[in-house]
């Protein structure tokens, strides 16, 4: 990967992202790494997700791209007809998310532990670190959390 900084190419922002009753308006995206966004989810028939994770190197490597598996523990379901897709690692759920209307995706099921990042969805909550979500809405181009990577 060359720039960490630079979004994908296939990348659209979405115009509302509903995550466990939270919105994040205006193409903000979930969390920011030091300006990067290693999760991404953009406009398209059904979501579509990149999501970068650490390898045993410490470098950021592309678990999936554009809704598409890169890593062979990581299952993907695709429903063009539902404009849906299901996100699974063994036997659980990673992801869930919806495309409800154009430029709208709700996903009401998320758990990315298994991946690296404390973030979870709790009874309709969205726990990312030690913070709390709940029936916020935010807007913004940029991150509803920044965090800044050890060095």
């Amino acid at each position: 990967m060359e720039n960490k900084n630079k979004l994908p190419e296939n990348y659209k922002p979405l115009d509302e992202l509903n995550i466990c009753s939270n919105k994040l308006l205006g193409g903000a995206k979930l969390l920011g790494i030091d300006d990067f966004a290693p999760i991404l989810i953009g406009d398209g028939i059904i979501p579509l997700i990149w999501i970068f994770g650490k390898n045993q190197n410490n470098e950021w490597v592309e678990l999936i791209k554009e809704s598409v598996s890169m890593h062979p523990a990581i299952q993907i379901i695709n429903d063009k007809i539902n404009r849906e897709i299901i996100i699974g690692i063994q036997n659980s759920i990673v992801l869930k998310g919806k495309m409800i209307s154009n430029k709208i995706c709700e996903v009401n099921t998320i758990d990315l532990r298994q991946i690296g990042f404390e973030i979870y969805d709790k009874e309709k909550k969205l726990n990312i670190a030690n913070s709390t979500f709940s029936g916020n809405t935010f807007q913004s181009n940029g991150f509803l959390v920044g965090m800044s990577e050890k060095k």
